[in-house]
């Protein structure tokens, strides 16, 4: 995911309303081009918790714990993928699209499935939008993984 974010983070972090990166903007009211749309795709390989105003849309991807509070908003897609905690305290429109946690360890063998945690509480909202899914799907650029040629004669 590393290769096609608008914005990656390495290591822990902690974002205060006034004191964090674009992440970006979409409106499901509108079409997908309209002026205004612009879905982000944010990479923080760590922990991530965030107070105060936030919106954002797009894709989300955080490969630590996912702790929020405050008037947060996010349409798209967030992946909590690694410690697989996700911890939502608080009001405004919260995510509306889609959320996976999961819990994975790699303890240099195979990867092992933990379980996930998700806390909720406060006003916190959580909805499914398929829109919203749709368009933070489509931001992930497709890639070849491999080819075939057919050969032989043509009648």
């Amino acid at each position: 995911v590393r290769q096609i974010a608008d914005s990656y983070y390495e290591g822990n972090r902690s974002w205060l309303s006034g004191d964090l990166p674009d992440l970006g903007a979409y409106d499901p009211s509108k079409p997908w081009n309209a002026p205004g749309q612009d879905p982000k795709i944010t990479v923080v390989h760590g922990d991530l918790q965030m107070s105060g105003d936030i919106s954002g849309g797009g894709l989300l991807v955080v490969t630590g714990s996912f702790s929020y509070s405050g008037a947060f908003a996010f349409g798209g897609l967030v992946l909590v993928i690694g410690s697989g905690q996700l911890t939502a305290a608080g009001s405004g429109a919260g995510i509306e699209g889609g959320v996976l946690v999961a819990n994975l360890t790699n303890t240099g063998g195979p990867i092992a499935f933990g379980a996930p945690a998700i806390n909720i509480s406060g006003n916190t909202r959580i909805v499914s939008n398929r829109k919203n899914i749709r368009m933070a799907i489509s931001l992930i650029p497709a890639s070849q993984t491999s080819f075939r040629e057919i050969a032989g004669s043509d009648p």
